[in-house]
């Protein structure tokens, strides 16, 4: 999730400005060190790839992308070695120009072969549908209240869009997570979940799409035997289950969780105001 947020978020767009500030000598020196990075990710590892077609078709063209590989060079460079990352909370306000606010807390938790998984992705769907909608969109006035679970990742998140309310909103998601600790839900919302986390595993794809989304899975693990197991572990979920996983996962490990808030100055200002000492917001522009 860190690199992904340093390849599509809010560090990008920092990069970006301060590259559209620079000098020629400045860019120049940019564009070295980028062709520098390419050479080396192509030559530090062999390259995958994914071919998708019609049966007829993929002799054709399986010559055509064993020509287009053999132009990359063979992996002879020593691997590139990952960054040191270590998570850590965090509470942080974006200041931009913006008339609302944009709410997030997002937990670690586990990845996608923890028997906790499937309990989590079911969560998002009972926190989102049983308790964020009626209080941040109809009682908070938001455009939206969403949750999320990240397998992938391990993350689990909560947020808002569009919102008249900064400390409301997180009072909430403490309050949501307690709702769901204490199994404040009924079996018809388990029913409800369990049919949304599987729309969201069997989603109607095209050809390519399919082929595209296998491929991320078996790079990740996630074969088609794992994933069963999920489907499987998702049915059998109870509500003692469920309630188990928000306490340990979320309600146990509330400090640990990460703010971001995007919202105007003025706005993030007001919320510390109200915001007890540990809990302010650490105020930045974008």
């Amino acid at each position: 999730m860190a690199r992904r947020e340093a390849w599509n978020g809010i560090s990008l767009l920092r990069r970006v400005r301060t590259l559209l500030s620079s000098d020629d000598n400045a860019l120049r020196e940019w564009a070295e060190r980028s062709g520098q990075t390419l050479k080396r990710l192509l030559g530090a590892s062999p390259l995958q790839t994914a071919l998708v077609a019609e049966d007829k078709a993929l002799e054709q063209l399986q010559s055509v992308v064993s020509d287009f590989m053999a132009r990359f060079p063979a992996a002879a460079e020593k691997p590139l070695s990952e960054q040191p990352f270590s998570p850590r909370p965090g509470r942080i306000g974006l200041a931009t120009s913006v008339p609302v606010a944009y709410v997030a807390r997002s937990h670690a938790t586990v990845p996608f072969d923890h028997d906790d998984a499937p309990l989590l992705l079911l969560l998002a769907k009972l926190l989102k549908s049983g308790y964020l909608h009626r209080e941040i969109r109809e009682k908070g006035g938001a455009y939206g209240g969403l949750c999320s679970c990240n397998i992938e990742a391990g993350t689990f998140s909560l947020l808002s869009y569009r919102d008249p309310h900064i400390v409301r909103t997180l009072e909430v998601y403490d309050r949501a997570i307690e709702w769901a600790a204490n199994g404040k839900f009924d079996q018809q919302q388990i029913e409800e979940a369990v049919l949304s986390v599987f729309a969201d595993l069997d989603r109607p794809l095209s050809p390519g799409g399919r082929g595209s989304h296998e491929f991320a899975n078996l790079l990740q693990g996630l074969g088609p035997e794992k994933r069963q197991q999920l489907r499987q572990k998702v049915l059998a979920a109870t509500r003692a289950d469920l309630a188990r996983a928000a306490q340990v996962w979320l309600a146990d490990n509330r400090e640990q969780g990460a703010v971001a808030v995007i919202a105007g100055r003025d706005m993030l200002e007001a919320a510390n105001r109200e915001l007890p000492g540990a809990s302010r917001l650490e105020i930045e522009p974008i």
